[in-house]
């Protein structure tokens, strides 16, 4: 299984373009490994393709299993 995280950066300008505050965001993305599935341990459900979690600790819900 491979863990992608997307990291999304948001900059809020006053209109003198100063940095009033920084937030970041982080999504991850799983992708089995090339004839395997993802599984949910904790719904059962099977993901053949990608799976976008909102948190790092939903990663430990999923597993990869034989097709």
């Amino acid at each position: 299984m491979t863990i992608n995280i997307i990291q999304t950066i948001t900059n809020i300008l006053d209109e003198n373009r100063k940095i009033l505050r920084t937030a970041l965001t982080e999504a991850y993305v799983l992708y089995p490994a090339e004839g395997k599935a993802l599984k949910n341990t904790v719904t059962g459900k099977v993901f053949t393709k990608s799976v976008n979690l909102g948190n790092k600790g939903q990663v430990k819900d999923y597993i990869e299993i034989d097709l």
